[in-house]
């Protein structure tokens, strides 16, 4: 799927994420950027929000946040977040189960972000 990411402002958030296309900004400004946007390159490394993207890097985003996958560790990285995907949903169960955070934490920081 597509998106956009803006190191900057954008408008029309609400009508944007309506027609179900991301839409990542630094905040929101009430001006169109008609008339003031130049294309400088296409397929070529950028820096968004200080890190550099190269093309190729996978980026991925969500409510809380963007992040960007060099394309050389792809697969890596995936492998991992599946891992601590699968923990941190034994911890969310754990959790509803009644149990306290910080038991929570204790049983379950061991490992969390290693295989």
């Amino acid at each position: 799927m597509g998106g956009v990411i803006i190191d900057g402002g954008a408008r029309d958030r609400q009508e944007i994420a309506e027609m179900g296309f991301p839409l990542f900004m630094k905040s929101l400004v009430p001006t169109a950027g008609a008339g003031r946007l130049v294309t400088v390159g296409y397929n070529i490394p950028v820096v968004c929000g200080n890190i550099l993207v190269h093309p190729g890097d996978m980026i991925m985003g969500d409510d809380d946040g963007v992040v960007v996958i060099p394309k050389n560790r792809i697969e890596e990285i995936l492998e991992l977040a599946e891992v601590i995907e699968q923990k941190e949903s034994k911890m969310a169960e754990y959790l509803r189960e009644g149990h306290k955070l910080m038991e929570a934490k204790f049983k379950y920081k061991n490992n969390i972000f290693f295989k």
